[in-house]
């Protein structure tokens, strides 16, 4: 199974809305669609809006590979999600964007 960090820009609490500290989540996956629709079930249930605050998306917007657990079998959410920067945003790190959820990730 690999390990993904994917990320939506910004959260609903923060008065930046988008432009704030971004939403994250760690997944553990055979593949990208599979970290993909993991994230994405677990951003659908999380908050989108606060009253009065800019609104964020509720899908994955970058999606990292930082690695690999060789024991594990089942996919799942490991952590997350948390509110802080992208981490890795400068990294080596293999990583993809995409800007609407029925878009292809496209690697950067």
């Amino acid at each position: 199974m690999k390990l993904f960090i994917l990320s939506r820009w910004g959260n609903p609490f923060d008065d930046d809305g988008p432009d704030g500290s971004d939403t994250n989540i760690l997944v553990r996956a055979p593949d990208m669609k599979t970290a993909t629709m993991l994230a994405d079930e677990r951003f659908h249930r999380i908050p989108k809006e606060c009253e009065g605050l800019s609104p964020v998306a509720n899908f994955a917007q970058c999606l990292r590979q930082v690695g690999e657990d060789p024991i594990a079998k089942t996919a799942s959410v490991v952590h997350g999600p948390w509110i802080e920067p992208m981490l890795l945003q400068v990294s080596s790190y293999p990583a993809w964007h995409r800007a609407d959820p029925e878009e292809n990730w496209i690697q950067t």
